[in-house]
C-alpha cells in the first residue's frame, strides 16, 4: 500500500505540471515521481533528462468571465505527517501578476480561478473568495466557482463532491443562496445559466436557474458526452428522456437508454453489455436504423454540433453510418465483436468475446490495425494534454494485457500494458504505470526502472526505484 500509494500522489502533482521550474517559457517539463512518499525526491527533467534544479510549478489562474489567463500560481509540494503520524501532502503557494511579480508569497494555501480580481484561497477544511486588491475574504466555505452565463458565478464548498452554496455576481454580491435551501444543498454545478443540484434525502436532482427557481426534476438529470445543443438527459423510473430548457421533454422512451440526441436524431438502447441492441431513430421515434450491438456518434465527446455520420457494430462487423442510415463503410468481420469506441478521429477499438473482453485496433477506413486476443482494452495513454493533439500521430495507446488466474470478479490479478502508437506499433511493452506524456516522451515505470522514454522505446533518463530507498 505504501508504494502505490506513493505513486498515487506523484500522479496527482502531474496535473499541476506545466511551464516554470526556471525553464525557458514554452519549454514542456517532465515529473518523474522517485523516492519513497518523499516527493521531494521525485525529479524534474527537460525532455532531453537535463534535470531542473527548481522544485515548483508554475500554473495559470485562468479569469472564468473571459477565459484568458489572469494570475499566475507558482507550487511546491512536501510530504509531512498527520496527527496520526500518516504521511500527508502538504502544499505551498504564490501568487504572481503576469509580469511575474509576486503579489502573495509563499504560505500553505491552494488557489482557484474565479472571475475578474478574485480568486479562490482554500486550506482544507476553510475556503473562500479572495479579492486580491484589497485582500478581503467573502463567503466562507468557497472551495471552487462555476461560470454561469449572463455574468453569474456559483460559488461550492467541498472538496470532491461540491455543494452548492450561492451564486454572486461578477462584483461578487450574492444574488441568491447563503445559505441554500437544504434540498438543494448536497451537490450542485453550473450547466449554461442553469444549476443542477442532487439532493441524497429526497433521490432527486433539480435544474434550478440563477435565483433557485425549479424549472424541472427527476430522479437524475444531467449531461452524458451524447447530447448535442442544449439538451439534458433524465431518468425516471422506467422512463429515460431528453429534456430543454425552452422545449421541455423533447424525446422519451421506456425501459431504454437514450444515448445521443441533437434535435433530429437519437441513439435508443436496449440492454448492455452482450444483450446491446441499438437503433438511429428520428425525434418521432422513427427507425432508420437497427439491430446494432454498439452504436455511438463518430465525434469528439464534448462537440456540440450534430454528428455526420456515426460508428458502430452489426453482426460482428464495425460500420459508419450516415444520416439516413446508409452504410458506406463497412469492416471485414471481426469474430465475436460487439461493441465499438471512438479514440480519435480516424482511431478505434473494438472489444467482444467472454468477459474479460478482447479488444482490437481498426484505423480510418476501419481496416484491421490490431486483432482482437492479445488486449483487455485499448485506450489512450493517460495525461496526454489535448492541446498537444493534432492528429492520430500524436497520440500513444495503451494496450492492456492480463496474467494470473481469473479471480471470483473475472480479473487477472496482474495487470500490465504495451504502449502502441496510432499504427499498433510496439513502443515498449511491460508497463507498469504511466505518469506523463509529451511530445516524443512518456514518463512511466517498466519492471524496476522509472525515467522518461522517447516514442522509439529507448530510455532518454532512467533510475532503478529501489536506488533511493528512505527509511522510515
Amino acid at each position: 500500500m505504501k508504494v502505490f500509494g506513493r505513486i498515487f500522489a506523484a500522479a496527482v502533482f502531474l496535473l499541476l505540471l506545466s511551464l516554470g521550474c526556471g525553464a525557458a517559457a514554452g519549454e514542456r517539463l517532465y515529473r518523474i515521481p522517485f523516492g519513497d512518499w518523499d516527493v521531494m525526491a521525485d525529479w524534474i527533467v527537460d525532455r532531453n533528462g537535463n534535470e531542473v534544479s527548481q522544485n515548483y510549478t508554475e500554473t495559470d489562474l485562468v479569469d472564468l468571465m473571459t477565459n484568458e489567463v489572469r494570475y499566475k500560481v507558482r507550487t511546491r509540494e512536501g510530504v509531512s505527517k498527520d496527527e496520526d503520524g500518516y504521511a500527508a501532502i502538504v502544499r505551498f503557494s504564490s501568487l504572481l501578476d503576469l509580469a511575474g511579480n509576486t503579489l502573495i508569497d509563499w504560505e500553505m494555501m491552494e488557489y482557484g480561478s474565479a472571475f475578474g480580481e478574485y480568486i479562490i484561497r482554500r486550506n482544507y477544511p476553510r475556503g473562500v473568495l479572495y479579492h486580491v486588491p484589497t485582500g478581503t475574504e467573502s463567503y466562507e466555505g468557497a472551495f471552487n466557482a462555476e461560470k454561469l452565463d449572463d455574468g453569474k458565478f456559483l460559488l461550492t464548498g467541498g472538496y470532491y463532491e461540491p455543494y452548492p452554496l450561492g451564486v454572486v455576481s461578477e462584483s461578487g454580491e450574492a444574488l441568491s443562496g447563503f445559505p441554500m435551501p437544504e434540498r438543494y444543498d448536497d451537490f450542485a454545478y453550473a450547466w449554461n445559466k442553469y444549476i443542477i443540484a442532487i439532493s441524497n434525502e429526497h433521490s432527486a436532482t433539480y435544474l434550478l436557474d440563477y435565483s433557485l427557481n425549479e424549472l424541472f426534476s427527476a430522479d437524475w438529470i444531467g449531461r452524458p458526452a451524447g447530447m448535442r445543443g442544449d439538451y439534458l438527459s433524465y431518468n425516471r423510473g422506467d422512463e429515460n428522456g431528453v429534456f430543454c430548457p425552452e422545449e421541455g421533454i423533447v424525446f422519451s422512451v421506456n425501459g431504454a437508454n437514450v444515448d445521443y440526441y441533437d434535435g433530429e436524431l437519437a441513439i435508443v438502447r436496449e440492454g448492455y453489455g452482450d444483450d446491446a441492441k441499438a437503433a438511429l431513430v428520428t425525434r418521432e421515434h422513427a427507425e432508420i436504423a437497427g439491430g446494432f450491438s454498439s452504436l455511438s456518434p463518430d465525434a469528439d465527446d464534448f462537440a456540440r454540433e450534430p454528428a455526420d455520420k456515426f460508428v458502430g457494430v452489426l453482426d460482428e462487423r464495425a460500420v459508419f453510418i450516415d444520416r439516413e442510415g446508409n452504410v458506406p463503410v463497412s469492416s471485414e468481420r471481426l469474430p465475436n465483436a460487439r461493441a465499438i469506441n471512438r479514440l480519435y478521429d480516424g482511431l478505434y477499438a473494438y472489444s467482444g468475446g467472454n468477459f474479460p473482453s478482447q479488444s482490437g485496433l481498426l484505423g480510418p477506413n476501419l481496416e484491421l490495425i490490431t486483432t482482437a486476443g492479445r488486449y483487455t482494452n485499448i485506450d489512450i495513454a493517460w495525461f496526454l494534454p489535448q492541446d498537444e493533439i493534432n492528429s492520430a500521430e500524436d497520440i500513444l495507446l495503451r494496450a492492456w494485457r492480463g496474467f494470473g488466474p481469473l479471480d471470483e470478479n473475472g480479473f487477472h490479478p496482474i495487470q500490465r500494458s504495451d504502449i502502441l502508437d496510432h499504427t499498433g506499433r510496439v513502443v515498449t511493452d511491460g508497463v507498469s504505470y504511466v505518469f506523463d506524456v509529451g511530445p516524443d516522451r512518456i514518463v512511466l515505470r517498466r519492471g524496476f526502472n522509472v525515467g522518461l522514454m522517447d516514442w522509439n522505446g529507448d530510455w532518454v533518463v532512467k533510475r532503478s526505484i529501489f536506488s533511493n530507498l528512505l527509511e522510515d
